[in-house]
């Protein structure tokens, strides 16, 4: 959590630059590993280049051609951490403590902006009611919770610990409750689509023409998102 105000080059900054310095460390770190060799067997490879290549001949377009180099060096981290994390992860236990920390600071996050929502800014960060807890921005506080919130619902309803029900449980209440505070309709959308996934992936005994109309509702959806 990086605390600052009045521009958002203020929050951009230092998290760029955690990111491509904890990324270049731990390419560095993996290489001397030999990990490098599983580059060639990985599935990411292809999607992972074509998508570089077309942030490489958009940038060619960029009214800033030095803003544009900037995002295209963060991207690049981007894909090698991506690469990286499968690399890394070997078995559930990993992923259950990532899944852990996750949910903890999208609470904290969110305990937050719901007291920015109702009034309350004990860090003075100049917000005037607006739930951006740290971040700076609602859009980007609702960015983050559309991808922590199913996370969190998931390990809810997949846990069989009471404590983990009510742990997974609470800290989805949290979350959703400041995703509602924000008022950013396109992350209203976005989380319901990640319902409807969620939901082909719960109910795996659902008829193809179901599937097939539920499909076509997301598509509806995220085409009228779009517009």
């Amino acid at each position: 959590l990086i605390f600052y105000k009045y521009s958002w080059r203020h929050y951009f900054t230092p998290k760029a630059a955690a990111l491509q310095f904890g990324t270049i460390l731990l390419t560095l770190a993996l290489l001397l590993r030999g990990r490098w060799r599983t580059l060639r067997r990985s599935p990411y490879v292809l999607p992972l280049l074509v998508m570089l290549s077309g942030a490489c001949l958009s940038s060619l377009r960029a009214v800033n051609m030095a803003e544009s180099t900037e995002y295209l060096y963060n991207l690049i981290c981007y894909v090698i951490f991506a690469w990286a994390v499968g690399e890394v992860i070997g078995d559930t236990k990993h992923v259950h403590f990532l899944v852990v920390l996750a949910c903890i600071f999208g609470a904290l996050v969110a305990v937050y902006g719901i007291m920015q929502a109702m009034g309350s800014d004990p860090l003075n960060l100049g917000t005037k009611g607006k739930p951006v807890s740290t971040l700076g921005n609602a859009n980007y506080a609702a960015q983050l919770l559309d991808i922590l919130i199913p996370l969190c619902l998931a390990m809810a309803l997949c846990t069989r610990n009471p404590l983990g029900w009510v742990f997974y449980g609470s800290c989805t209440a949290l979350m959703t409750g400041h995703l509602l505070a924000t008022r950013c309709r396109g992350s209203w959308l976005g989380i319901a689509l990640a319902g409807v996934v969620m939901m082909m992936m719960i109910l795996p005994r659902l008829y193809r023409k179901e599937m097939r109309q539920i499909l076509i509702f997301s598509c509806v959806a995220g085409l009228c998102g779009l517009l």
